[in-house]
């Protein structure tokens, strides 16, 4: 799509989106001049597909969802300046962020296979350049790897904003439903692609989901709820049983990815989870600690895996401890802070190292 035929917001309010095109034309031009192989630049994720939330305050609207921009390069000539960049003009557009995503075409063919590219092709206005970037690419199913990445990844989001009875003070009205929304389309995502069922609308995943015999009835009530507020984010006060929920079905459906068996207790899926892929993960964060970055997203989430999971469980029930403190150890030794175990410290350091490894 074009950006003069664009809506970026559900809101679909003139000044929200006027605000949006605005931060996207600099955002577009400002890429243009830094990258000399520049052949394309598209907003995608929630923008891309006319799905952004906007909130309004005293000073107009501003972006909920950050600004994922996927830019095309013949080479990879100055993608080094693009993290800089990118913090840059999320500071001088006073945006939350604002995530460049470089590719060559040969990138995009390769990797066409993936949820990100996938639901690039499916949900995209492209800003400049070349328009039919992605029209060119092959069609394909998104790969079954790429389940466990999702689901992986959105257990950060609880870890960000868990609920009273594990730290003692109540969660921000607006993080908390944020992220346990994006922990609950996780669910939804996974079991989309698995049911060869994929969308990438907000509004179209949760019809699909709703339509599928297997999920529970509280299940979907959550999901309806997530799908309000990702739609529309207000402040509000959820139920942290939601929380519990997420993360259950999070740790189940990692299970049953990784084929470990699971008598549906989540501490029991993370035991399993914890021997099954622990080894490797060591290793990872080894090298981490020595100096050798992982080359990709993928290996780098192997790595903060179960560091992730170990700091999720605040109960040590039916959970091997010596796992559990050698978790721990590592935690504390790559960011170098003494913890005395206290669940929120854990997971703040668990979340801390993931967005190290992935992000820098």
């Amino acid at each position: 799509m074009g950006v003069e035929d664009a809506c970026f917001t559900a809101r679909r309010n003139p000044l929200a989106e006027e605000k949006v095109s605005h931060d996207l034309e600099q955002v577009a031009e400002r890429i243009q001049q830094a990258l000399p192989s520049f052949l394309s630049v598209a907003v995608i994720g929630a923008f891309g597909r006319g799905e952004g939330a906007v909130v309004e305050t005293p000073d107009g609207f501003r972006p909920w969802n950050d600004y994922d921009i996927l830019v095309v390069t013949e080479t990879r000539e100055g993608w080094e300046k693009l993290g800089e960049l990118s913090r840059s003009m999320a500071k001088d557009l006073a945006l939350p962020a604002i995530d460049i995503l470089p590719f060559t075409p040969e990138d995009l063919v390769r990797k066409a296979d993936t949820m990100l590219v996938y639901d690039a092709c499916h949900g995209n206005v492209v800003l400049k350049g070349d328009t039919g970037v992605f029209s060119r690419l092959p069609a394909r199913r998104i790969r079954f790897e790429e389940i466990r990445i999702l689901l992986l990844n959105r257990m950060v989001c609880l870890l960000e904003s868990p609920p009273r009875s594990l730290t003692g003070e109540e969660p921000d009205l607006l993080l908390h439903p944020a992220q346990v929304s994006k922990a609950l389309f996780a669910v939804v995502d996974a079991t989309l692609v698995q049911e060869r069922m994929y969308v990438t609308r907000y509004r179209d995943k949760a019809a699909r989901f709703q339509s599928i015999d297997g999920p529970s009835e509280e299940l979907k009530a959550a999901v309806a709820k997530a799908l309000s507020f990702r739609l529309s984010p207000a402040p509000q006060s959820w139920d942290e049983r939601l929380w519990f929920l997420a993360r259950n079905f999070l740790i189940q459906h990692v299970a049953k990815v990784l084929g470990i068996a699971s008598n549906g207790d989540a501490t029991h899926v993370a035991h399993a989870h914890w021997k099954h892929r622990f080894p490797p993960a060591i290793s990872l964060v080894k090298a981490l600690i020595r100096g050798r970055r992982p080359k990709s997203p993928c290996r780098a989430v192997e790595c903060a895996e179960l560091l992730i999971l170990a700091a999720a469980s605040p109960e040590p029930n039916g959970i091997d401890t010596a796992l559990l403190a050698r978790a721990r150890a590592f935690l504390r030794k790559v960011k170098d802070d003494p913890t005395d175990g206290d669940w929120a410290q854990m997971s703040a350091q668990a979340v801390a190292l993931w967005f190290e490894l992935c992000h820098g």
